[in-house]
């Protein structure tokens, strides 16, 4: 039996008793009533569960099982209604395109068991990249059990929406998925045969359970709390990552499954911070280069279209994951450009805006399993089918292609890819026009002649072995990741063209996504398909981009819809407590709590909630939950970045920049001063918040006739008479 069913069984197992452990109270209570009321009656038939509901769904890969024999439903609110009329167990299938075992389990459970499904549960099949709230509900659930999340994710649920049992599909192989769901299925329906009573009262026990769990390990003394770190302190944790640098492998220790680029970033901008340590500074530059420069040169950078792929397949870069994501995009972008510029990562920026501005936003799904010549790994006799000889010539040059293969050995011992080659970029531009002795511009055009013609055999392959290459799914986070990212680039490099794209994204995201009463959708109206309330972290990363996009532009209505957007986050998603959750959790089932402990490198939501925050209090904005929610998030968040040096690096990078508190505040007269504006959208005034005196955030000090006033947490320390010695002030300032 294989170890995830042991554990599955055990989880099972481990129920029983757990009933028998309540207070057994004389008085009936409510909970008590209303489950007399549902055993009492019979079960309904709804009409619903008689047909397949997917086929005006939002993602590619809910509309692909529009046409499936099961009756599968959408994840939405009706679910639970359906559950409990028709007294069945919800069984969700929470998959991705990002994971193309998503496709292949949905496919065999049509095959093998549409009918048990069907007349046992209430199917739902769900894409986390539309409710992102069920990913983090499976990963809580997988950490449980002490597994790392893998999808697709099948979850049992009550009618309450309470977890009955779960199980990871993390195998490529048929009979494994189908053996795993048979044993998994049978001891779920038997144990509900035996008693439908029991499986509700415990599944609601338990996951009461589960929640004091998961925040009880929040709950830290005032010694382990402490006051927040200061300034010294940060820049310690920030060189403890520097030193995780390994010059042998150009990687931050091999650790991290996906290119890190918030830690790239952090340490970046860090490195700028006029009062960060010569030693800091020195070695930060030195890894962030050099694991830049290795991110670009390797397979994880796809060379045909200059855009990355979300993961890797072994310990080095050398076998991406072949998947692509908006997200990864937009964060690459942004590490990119606030890393000090040379000629290999402007060469890439270049590309990667480029890629943006011809709308080349796909996801490339392959099953991993499945050794599928020439889609990435490329036999040189292939090559020189495609290609002429002085293309593959000038192929052989840029991608350093050897007869036996580029892939490190390490990477491949079952010499699976053995005499095939990885297409990492190694030259290009001069350096390439100089090997092959042609004129640059000769050598440009031949490289682009043939990385057109590989990626449309590329296609090709993918289609013909079942692939997908489809296009990204455009959520509010996708254009927020991407607005924060090209504002980042047009501070250093500005472009017409890509200001242009990023006016035209945030300009969307504020008339087309915002609703009138600053309520926030998550994707479009299009067609049949109706529109999606954003959830937490999409408000989180909209108004991170918004900030952002403020500090370029000084526009004053961007004020009014962060002020909107953060009054909506802070009234629906926050707890009692001042915890955030994904969902509003007194309107939604399954909702925790949006704290990740295991994410290395990437964003937290929680980061990112103290990033926004912070930087509002600082600019005057004040709510009554405002200061709670603070409160409550730092402890964690300290916590987590003191255990692990690699978790919450967006946080560090907040940290760093907001624990002094100073903000700038201009005159009215200052708003169109773009050289000014353009001066402190420079990493080294990350640390200064600014803000144009304006009707939406009041609660600031008069400026009484000066041209900008400086405040360190909420007190004036200067005041400017005209704006010509700001930036050389500011600077000594914030290096003292």
């Amino acid at each position: 039996m294989k170890q995830t069913t042991l554990r599955f069984l055990l989880l099972l197992s481990i129920f029983l008793p757990s009933c028998r452990d309540r207070d057994a109270e004389s008085k009936e209570s409510e909970a008590e009533k209303s489950d007399n009321i549902f055993f009492s009656r019979g079960p309904e038939s709804p009409s619903k569960l008689t047909s397949n509901r997917l086929a005006n769904e939002s993602s590619n890969f809910l509309r692909t099982h529009a046409d499936s024999a099961i009756n599968w439903q959408p994840w939405s609110s009706d679910i639970l209604d359906l559950a409990e009329r028709s007294q069945r167990l919800i069984l969700v299938l929470v998959g991705s395109t990002y994971y193309s075992q998503s496709y292949q389990f949905a496919d065999l459970l049509e095959t093998q068991f549409k009918d048990q499904i069907n007349v046992n549960y209430v199917p739902v099949l769900a894409d986390i990249e539309v409710d992102p709230a069920l990913s983090l509900a499976a990963n809580y659930l997988a950490l449980e059990r002490g597994e790392s999340i893998a999808f697709p994710f099948a979850l049992w649920l009550s009618h309450e929406g309470n977890p009955v049992a779960w199980m990871s599909v993390s195998t490529t192989k048929e009979a494994e998925m189908l053996s795993e769901f048979r044993r998994a299925s049978n001891t779920v329906q038997a144990i509900l045969n035996d008693s439908q009573r029991y499986i509700v009262e415990n599944s609601r026990f338990d996951n009461k359970g589960r929640l004091k769990r998961i925040t009880s390990l929040w709950n830290l003394t005032e010694q382990e709390e402490g006051p927040q770190p200061k300034q010294g302190e940060l820049f310690l944790r920030a060189q403890g990552l520097a030193d995780l640098y390994d010059p042998t492998t150009s990687t931050f220790d091999n650790t991290g499954g996906i290119p890190p680029a918030n830690l790239i970033t952090t340490l970046s901008r860090i490195s700028q911070h006029p009062a960060c340590p010569p030693r800091l500074r020195k070695n930060a530059k030195r890894a962030t280069q050099a694991v830049n420069q290795h991110l670009i040169q390797s397979a994880i950078r796809d060379p045909l279209d200059g855009q990355f792929y979300i993961r890797r397949g072994s310990n080095s870069f050398a076998i991406p994951i072949l998947s692509k994501h908006v997200r990864t995009q937009a964060e690459m972008l942004s590490a990119l450009v606030s890393s000090a510029s040379n000629t290999i990562s402007d060469y890439a920026i270049e590309q990667l805006i480029t890629s943006f501005l011809n709308n080349r936003f796909e996801s490339l799904s392959i099953n991993r399993d499945e050794v599928i010549d020439e889609v990435y790994f490329w036999k040189k006799e292939t090559l020189s089918e495609l290609l002429s000889p002085q293309e593959l010539e000038v192929a052989t040059a840029a991608f350093g292609l050897h007869n036996l293969g580029n892939i490190p050995g390490n990477d491949d011992p079952q010499r699976n890819f053995f005499r095939r080659n990885t297409l990492g970029l190694v030259k290009f531009g001069p350096q390439l026009a100089a090997e092959l002795n042609l004129p640059s511009s000769e050598a440009e055009k031949l490289l682009t002649s043939l990385s057109t013609k590989l990626a449309i055999h590329q296609d090709t392959v993918v289609e013909a072995n079942n692939g997908r290459n489809e296009e990204t799914l455009v959520t509010v986070s996708n254009q927020a990741y991407l607005l924060t990212g090209l504002v980042r680039a047009q501070a250093t490099k500005p472009n017409t063209a890509s200001n242009q794209l990023l006016e035209n994204i945030g300009n969307q995201i504020l008339n087309d996504y915002l609703t009138e009463d600053q309520k926030l959708l998550r994707i479009l109206q299009d067609g049949k398909r109706e529109s999606l309330f954003a959830q937490a972290q999409d408000y989180l990363v909209v108004l991170e981009a918004l900030l952002e996009w403020y500090r370029l532009t000084w526009n004053e209505e961007i004020l009014f819809h962060i002020k909107g957007l953060t009054n909506t986050f802070l009234d629906h998603f926050i707890d009692e407590n001042g915890y955030p959750f994904e969902v509003n959790p007194a309107q939604y089932p399954l909702s925790f709590p949006i704290y990740n402990s295991t994410m290395i490198f990437g964003a937290s939501t929680w980061g990112v909630c103290y990033h926004v925050l912070q930087r509002l209090s600082l600019l005057g904005y004040e709510h009554e939950r405002l200061q709670t929610t603070l409160t409550a998030i730092i402890p964690p968040l300290e916590t987590g970045l003191k255990k692990t040096p690699v978790l919450h690096t967006d946080y560090l990078l907040a940290a760093t920049n907001n624990v002094e508190g100073y903000l700038l505040v201009l005159s009215k007269s200052q708003a169109n001063n773009r050289s000014l504006r353009q001066e402190f959208m420079n990493p080294a005034f990350d640390s200064i918040q600014t803000i144009v005196e304006n009707e939406t955030f009041t609660n600031l000090p008069s400026l009484q006739n000066s041209a900008a006033i400086l405040l360190q947490k909420g007190k004036i320390v200067s005041r400017f008479q005209n704006t010509s010695g700001i930036p050389s002030a500011l600077r000594q300032e914030l290096a003292r």
